[in-house]
């Protein structure tokens, strides 16, 4: 609507007035979009700073972070996607795994200590989490990462 507005306009089809009043509708628009766009970049950084600092805990998903922030699964779960271009459960595993992959390299831990560390309940989830990120196990990254 606001469109066919503006074409008309520009076709000389309104008065000067008309032409100012769909300029100005067009400005609060896009300011309100601005707006918009600033807060939901402002929650995702939120959100990311929450998981950074909870990855650890198991049971950090999408219905805990939805509760904690206060809104709905739905929504955190488009607008994360939408400003990340990546699901927040693939980013939770990604800052798990960069962690599990930090712990192996610089602390003498066992592999049934890092894993629930960074938030896996079970060893073998954490083990093909890893690998389908990493492209080997975390004993073969700790092997390498030795050399």
């Amino acid at each position: 609507l606001l469109q066919e507005k503006l074409i008309d306009a520009m076709e000389n089809k309104f008065s000067f007035e008309e032409y100012c009043k769909i300029f100005s509708d067009l400005t609060d628009r896009i300011c309100e979009d601005t707006v918009n766009v600033a807060q939901n970049q402002d929650i995702v950084i939120q959100i990311k700073d929450y998981i950074m600092e909870n990855y650890s805990n198991a049971n950090l998903n999408i219905n805990h972070i939805a509760e904690v922030f206060n809104l709905s699964n739905g929504y955190v779960s488009g607008l994360f996607r939408k400003e990340e271009n990546t699901g927040i459960l693939d980013y939770i595993g990604m800052v798990r795994i960069t962690k599990a992959k930090e712990l192996l390299k610089e602390t003498c831990m066992t592999l049934e200590e890092v894993y629930p560390h960074v938030g896996f309940t079970n060893k073998s989830t954490f083990i093909r989490v890893f690998k389908k990120q990493t492209g080997m196990t975390p004993m073969q990254y700790r092997n390498c990462r030795v050399i």
